[in-house]
């Protein structure tokens, strides 16, 4: 009788798992608004039940250049004839040339009165660094403007903001593959949710 009741239990457990993986990740993403011309709002969601959102949509991006971005999103002033706007997931081969294969992404997003987010990245180009209002929050490889050893992976990053906006930074080389750029979602919300998606998938 009690392995009866642990195998429902079980069962139990990873049909709720597998429904709710399907109900966040899936049946979300048409709902959710996405990014134009560099610009997201998300001022208006909840974030309610553990959501996070795919920072999905049109990002600016600075072909052949590292951008540091400082508090006042001034630094972005002097590169303005510079600026393409790209898909994001997507890859940047059009965007880049063998000889720079490297290049800086921008995002602002409008923010609902939270205090504490995050943002779970995959693996993004050959190596990454991410910053937000200005600040640096993580990174993952050798982020550089000539060719040298990469090794990459994902990562999350936690930050702290008094702002309902922000202004989101991602510097990204690859010269050992010229192909990619930012090709998988990267998710965002309040740091406890990023932290309940972490956690999911290591269950």
């Amino acid at each position: 009788m009690q392995k009866f009741i642990t195998l429902f239990l079980s069962v139990i457990l990873v049909l709720f798992t597998f429904f709710y993986v399907i109900n966040v990740y899936y049946w979300n993403d048409t709902e959710q608004p996405n990014a134009k011309s560099g610009l997201l709002d998300l001022s208006n969601v909840n974030f309610g039940g553990n959501q996070t959102v795919k920072l999905n949509g049109e990002w600016e991006f600075y072909p052949g250049v590292f951008i540091e971005p400082d508090s006042e999103s001034l630094a972005f002033e002097a590169y303005r004839d510079q600026k393409q706007i790209i898909k994001v997931p997507g890859r940047w081969d059009n965007y880049i040339t063998n000889e720079k294969p490297y290049g800086t992404y921008r995002l602002i997003i409008k923010v609902p009165p939270f205090n504490n987010f995050g943002v779970k990245a995959g693996m993004i180009g050959f190596a990454s660094k991410m910053y937000v209002n200005g600040k640096e929050v993580g990174s993952s490889g050798n982020v550089t403007d000539r060719y040298s050893e990469f090794n990459n992976s994902g990562y999350n990053a936690f930050f702290n903001s008094d702002s309902n906006k922000l202004e989101l930074v991602i510097h990204v080389s690859s010269f050992k593959v010229k192909t990619g750029g930012i090709t998988r979602p990267i998710k965002f919300g309040p740091s406890e949710n990023i932290l309940f998606d972490r956690d999911l998938y290591k269950m």
